[in-house]
C-alpha cells in the first residue's frame, strides 16, 4: 500500500499546502447550515496530523447531524395532520422551499465568501446537479425523500396520504430542489435570478408561527381587532357583532383563518333564497364581513379576505327606502292627538311629540340631532336671528358626519307655534330641550320616541307605506328646498349633507357656511295650506312630571293637616 493511500480520507483535502476539512451537508439538514458544505482549515501541513484531526472532526460532525435530526423530531410539535393533498398545498410547499433556498443564498452572498469557499461551493453544485438530472430522468424521488419529510415537519405538517398523492408531492419537490441548485449555479455564473420572480411570496406558505396564530384566532378576537382600531359607535359595533355571530353560526364554527370564498357565497345565497332578505340587506351584511376580514388582513392576523369578489346583484330599479310626506299626510298628522297632548302612548315623552316632528319638518334635521339639543344650543346671530347649533360638543352628543355640524336658522312658524315660550318655561336652562327623553343603552335619546312615532303613523294616522317614517321629514324639507330653487350648497348646509363642489372642502364645512344665505333660505321655506297647532304647555306634562307633581301636592296636604 502506498503511503499517500494510507493517509487518505474522503473529508480531507489539501489546498495551498494546508489541509482542510470538507463535508457535504445532508439534504435533510440543509436548512440548518448556511451553505451546501461544512469546510474549515485544520491548520496543519502535516498529513499524519491532518488525518487524525479529520477523523475526530468527522465524529463530531456526525454527532452534530444526529443531534439536529433528533431535535427536528420533537422541536416542532404539534403538527397539522394532512390527509389529502391538492395542487394548492403542493405549490405552497415547493414555492416555500425554493424561496427559502434562494433567500439563504442571498444571505451567504452578503457575507464574506473567499475564493476557496466559492470553488468548493461550485464543485458541490455540479455534483448535485448531476445526481438531480438522473433523478428527474428516472423519476426516483429517494434522493430528496429525507429532505422532504424534514421540510414538511419544519413547516408543521404530518402526512397521512396515499402513495400516489405523496409521489405527486415528491416529484414536484424534486423539481423545486433542482430549480434551487440550478438557480444558485446561475448566480455563481453572474446571471440575475430574482427570488420573487422564481418563488413569489403570494404562493408560498405563511411562516408556521403565523399559521398557528391564525389557527388560534377566534371570532371574538377578530371582532375586537376591528372594533378597537378606532372609535366605534356602540350601535354600529353591536350590529357588526350580530352579523359576525350569524355568519359564524351558519358556517358551523369554522375558525376565521379557515373560511373560504365558497362559504361566504353559500351564506349570501342562504340569506337571499331561504331567508328571503332584500338584496340591499344582504349586501350590507357581506360588506360588514368584508370590513372585518380586511382589518384582519391589514393587521397581519389573516392571510386573505374570503369575501373578495363576492357580490350581491342588486335589482335594476331599487325601491326607495325613505320618501317624503304629502301635504295631505302632513295636514292629517298635525291635527292629530300627538299635537294636542291627548295620546296616552306618547304622554311619557312630555312635549317632545309636539316639538320634535315640528322641528324636523322645518329644519330637515335627523331625529337624534333634534332630541339631543340643549337649551344653550339655541343661539343668536347678530342682525339675523336665532338658530339651532347642531354639534357634538356637549357631553353625550354625537353627529353622523363632520358635515353634520352646522347652524340651522329657526323658522318663523316655530316661533309662531310658541317655541321660545316653551324654552323659557323649562326649569333647567342648562339642560336638554326635551328633558323627558331618556337615552337607550347606546346613549341615543331619540330611540323610544322614534319607534313610537313610526307606530303612530301606521295607527291611528293610517299611513301604511313603511317607507314613510320620521326621516321622511328630512326628505320633505329637501324636496321643498328644490321646488323653491334654493341653491344646493345652501340646503346641503342646512341639512348637514356633504356637497360635491371642491369649494366645500375649505374652511370648517357646514359649521362655517355663511349665515346670511342660510337665514334667507329659511325665510323662503314654507308648506302651503298646512295648518299648524299652537303649543299649549298644560297639555304636554310628561307622566313622570305628573306623578312627581301629585306626590308633592299629597305631601303638602299632609303637612297642612
Amino acid at each position: 500500500m502506498k503511503d499517500d493511500e494510507m493517509y487518505r480520507h474522503p473529508r480531507l483535502h489539501l489546498r495551498g499546502g494546508t489541509f482542510y476539512f470538507r463535508a457535504k451537508v445532508p439534504l435533510d439538514l440543509l436548512h440548518a447550515y448556511p451553505g451546501l458544505e461544512i469546510k474549515f482549515s485544520l491548520r496543519t501541513k502535516d498529513r499524519k496530523k491532518a488525518l487524525q484531526l479529520v477523523q475526530l472532526e468527522s465524529l463530531r460532525v456526525e454527532r452534530e447531524f444526529e443531534t439536529l435530526r433528533n431535535e427536528q423530531l420533537v422541536a416542532h410539535a404539534p403538527l397539522t395532520l394532512i390527509t389529502s393533498i391538492d395542487q394548492e398545498f403542493i405549490t405552497g410547499i415547493t414555492t416555500s422551499f425554493l424561496r427559502d433556498a434562494l433567500e439563504v443564498d442571498t444571505d451567504i452572498r452578503t457575507g464574506d465568501m473567499g475564493d476557496l469557499e466559492r470553488e468548493i461551493r461550485q464543485e458541490g453544485l455540479e455534483q448535485q446537479m448531476q445526481a438531480l438530472r438522473e433523478a428527474n430522468r428516472t423519476g426516483r424521488v429517494e434522493l430528496i425523500d429525507s429532505l422532504l419529510k424534514v421540510f414538511l415537519r419544519i413547516q408543521g405538517f404530518e402526512l397521512r396520504v396515499s402513495d400516489v398523492e405523496y409521489r405527486r408531492l415528491a416529484l414536484a419537490f424534486l423539481q423545486a430542489y433542482t430549480k434551487s441548485v440550478k438557480s444558485l449555479a446561475q448566480r455563481d455564473e453572474g446571471e440575475i435570478v430574482e427570488t420573487e420572480e422564481l418563488a413569489p411570496a403570494a404562493k408560498a406558505l405563511l411562516p408556521r408561527a403565523v399559521r398557528q396564530t391564525q389557527q388560534q384566532l377566534t371570532w371574538t378576537t377578530l371582532f375586537e381587532k376591528w372594533r378597537d382600531a378606532t372609535a366605534r359607535r356602540p350601535k354600529t359595533a353591536d350590529e357588526f357583532k350580530r352579523v359576525l355571530a350569524e355568519f359564524e353560526k351558519f358556517i358551523k364554527d369554522t375558525p376565521p383563518a379557515s373560511v373560504d370564498k365558497q362559504q361566504v357565497i353559500a351564506y349570501r345565497d342562504h340569506l337571499l333564497k331561504e331567508v328571503k332578505q332584500a338584496a340591499k340587506t344582504v349586501d350590507k351584511k357581506i360588506s360588514i364581513l368584508r370590513t372585518i376580514f380586511r382589518r384582519g388582513v391589514s393587521d397581519g392576523i389573516l392571510d386573505s379576505d374570503p369575501t373578495l369578489g363576492v357580490i350581491v346583484t342588486m335589482p335594476t330599479v331599487q325601491k326607495k327606502s325613505r320618501i317624503s310626506f304629502t301635504t295631505a299626510e302632513l295636514s292629517q298628522l298635525f291635527v292629530s292627538d300627538m299635537f294636542t297632548g291627548k295620546s296616552p302612548k306618547l304622554a311619557k315623552f312630555g312635549a317632545a311629540p309636539y316639538w320634535v316632528p315640528m322641528i324636523g319638518l322645518f329644519t330637515g334635521a335627523r331625529i337624534e340631532e333634534i332630541c339631543q339639543l340643549r337649551v344653550a344650543e339655541i343661539k343668536e346671530a347678530p342682525d339675523l336671528g336665532k338658530y339651532f347649533h347642531i354639534t357634538d360638543e356637549g357631553e353625550g352628543s354625537t353627529v353622523k358626519t363632520e358635515a353634520s355640524r352646522r347652524r340651522v336658522p329657526i323658522h318663523q312658524r316655530l316661533f309662531e307655534a310658541g317655541l321660545l315660550e316653551y324654552v323659557k318655561s323649562l326649569p333647567n336652562q342648562d339642560g336638554y330641550l326635551f328633558p323627558s327623553l331618556t337615552p337607550d343603552k347606546y346613549g341615543r335619546r331619540s330611540s323610544g320616541l322614534s319607534k313610537s312615532f313610526n307606530a303612530y303613523l301606521r295607527n291611528p294616522i293610517g299611513i301604511i307605506d313603511t317607507r314613510k317614517v320620521f326621516h321622511s321629514f328630512r326628505h320633505t324639507f329637501k324636496h321643498r328646498s328644490r321646488e323653491l330653487s334654493i341653491p344646493e350648497d345652501v340646503h346641503d348646509a342646512l341639512t348637514g349633507h356633504t356637497g360635491s363642489g371642491e369649494g366645500r372642502n375649505y374652511g370648517n364645512g357646514n359649521e362655517e357656511f355663511p349665515a346670511e344665505p342660510l337665514f334667507d333660505a329659511m325665510k323662503r321655506i314654507d308648506f302651503k295650506n298646512l295648518t299648524l297647532p299652537i303649543f299649549k304647555a298644560e297639555n304636554f306634562q310628561s307622566e313622570k312630571l305628573t306623578k312627581r307633581t301629585r306626590k308633592t301636592k299629597s305631601t303638602s296636604t299632609g303637612n297642612l293637616k
